[in-house]
């Protein structure tokens, strides 16, 4: 298991856009992702869940990876989240 934290910094958070990059990336891996924000927990796979979160710009959330993929996981949600930080505003 990875457990490790993470930071949006895109200026609009993780809103429909990049919590649809992010998800859509972690649906490609067989690994369980949870995503813990505020002492709530979601499944990384799931949109509504992730944006039921509201999780805003420059806070720090947890992201737990587990399975056979687990590290393959995370290095493909490490490098999206450094897409989506560097995303330009529409």
């Amino acid at each position: 298991m990875i457990e490790a934290n993470f930071r949006i910094t895109f200026p609009e958070g993780l809103n429909a856009r990049p919590a649809t990059m992010l998800v859509a990336v972690a649906n490609s891996f067989s690994s369980k992702m949870v995503l813990e924000y505020q002492d709530i927990r979601v499944t990384l796979k799931s949109i509504m869940g992730v944006l039921s979160l509201g999780i805003p710009a420059n806070v720090v959330f947890k992201l737990t990876f587990d399975g056979d993929d687990e590290g393959q996981a995370y290095q493909a949600i490490d490098k999206i989240i450094g897409d989506i930080n560097r995303l330009p505003i529409k």
